[in-house]
């Protein structure tokens, strides 16, 4: 079995799209319990934007669990946000088998590539890109050794330690995966783990004697009734093709801000049956607490537009915005229904509430 430990429940659920996609048996979770009967295992641990230390204890402790009765693979960021130093060396730490670990970030069918150790987005320099705004973790530098000084550039060494390597299309993926081994542990973003899985899941995945994937219309992510929260700083929310509700300027700085924005948009969504909740155009201060506060606010106005419409299909953008609404609506077990979009995962709640997943730095697709 393989299980994955991803940082954010949007990756976790991207990862999970793809393996259901092949034809795995595939379990997503946000709380590690037990371990299921599965072909892969993915544990959401909602770690991105934790404290370096929390996250740390928090990816030790899966791993801990994990240790000895599975492979392993770590689900980061394709755009270098998250705690990534901080959980491999955790991860190394709680499990003798891995010596050394290889984190590669590249999704170049989004454009993403590393060259020469240089972070690219169609081209442009990563630091030179919206993400030198992120509020928890801006881009300062596309130089990956600059970044994460801690790692040396991957040349398929036995060497103990944390590594990188350039990538610049699925082919170099592709040949990175075939060096790894049993004492390796690969980490890094989708394309990546599209590329490990078909090379040491392969037999398994043409030997499915039935695919368990499900075939969902991609036109159908943006029908009505839905609720859709763009719950990151990357977001267009004029792209959706909804009324738009933007947060209050002041929202965040009061203890029911929140709550005043979802009866706005309470309002709204009753005469449109479709809305988009956005933070709006203007340039957020950085900082975790500023982050928190912001996606404390969201979660607020959009629990009060759930409990008052009880929407059929909720769009999410950003795994951190997806995983606090979830867990502050006590929604935790979901059925992979299938992938929309790239990224794009549908999942179906206990109560039958679709919920559409996608990560903050990926651009809509809207289809049809």
């Amino acid at each position: 079995m393989l299980a994955v430990v991803a940082d954010d429940i949007t990756g976790a659920a991207e990862i999970a799209g793809i393996a259901h996609e092949m034809g795995l048996r595939v379990r997503m979770v946000l709380a590690l319990k037990s371990i299921p009967s599965c072909d892969v295992l993915v544990v959401a641990t909602d770690t991105r934007s934790l404290s370096a230390t929390e996250a740390a204890r928090i990816s030790h402790d899966v791993m801990q669990q994990l240790a000895g009765r599975c492979d392993v693979f770590k689900k980061t960021d394709s755009a270098l946000r998250g705690n990534v130093v901080a959980e491999l060396e955790a991860l190394l730490a709680a499990n003798p088998r891995y010596k050394r670990a290889l984190y590669v970030p590249a999704n170049p069918s989004k454009g993403r590539i590393i060259v020469q150790n240089e972070y690219l987005i169609c081209g442009v320099p990563i630091n030179e890109t919206a993400f030198s705004y992120d509020p928890e973790y801006p881009a300062l530098t596309a130089n990956l050794m600059e970044r994460f000084p801690e790692m040396r550039q991957w040349t398929g060494s036995s060497d103990a330690g944390l590594y990188f390597a350039n990538a610049e299309s699925e082919e170099d993926l592709q040949q990175i995966a075939a060096t790894i081994d049993q004492t390796t542990l690969p980490s890094g973003a989708a394309d990546f783990f599209k590329a490990y899985i078909s090379q040491y899941y392969v037999e398994r995945i043409n030997n499915q004697c039935v695919n368990n994937s499900t075939s969902v219309t991609p036109n159908s992510t943006f029908n009505l009734p839905a609720l859709v929260l763009c719950g990151s700083t990357q977001s267009n929310a004029e792209s959706v093709g909804f009324p738009i509700c933007y947060m209050p300027t002041d929202a965040f700085c009061r203890a029911e801000g929140g709550a005043e924005w979802g009866k706005s948009a309470a309002d709204m969504y009753d005469s449109a049956q479709g809305l988009v909740l956005s933070f709006g155009k203007e340039k957020i201060l950085c900082g975790k607490e500023v982050a928190i506060r912001l996606r404390q606010t969201m979660v607020q106005a959009a629990q009060y537009v759930i409990n008052q419409h009880h929407p059929s299909r909720i769009i999410i953008e950003g795994g951190a915005t997806a995983y606090a609404l979830l867990v502050q609506l006590h929604w935790q077990d979901y059925r992979i229904l299938g992938n929309l979009a790239p990224g794009v995962v549908s999942l179906l709640a206990d109560n039958d509430t679709e919920i559409i997943m996608k990560p903050g730095s990926y651009p809509w697709q809207k289809n049809g």
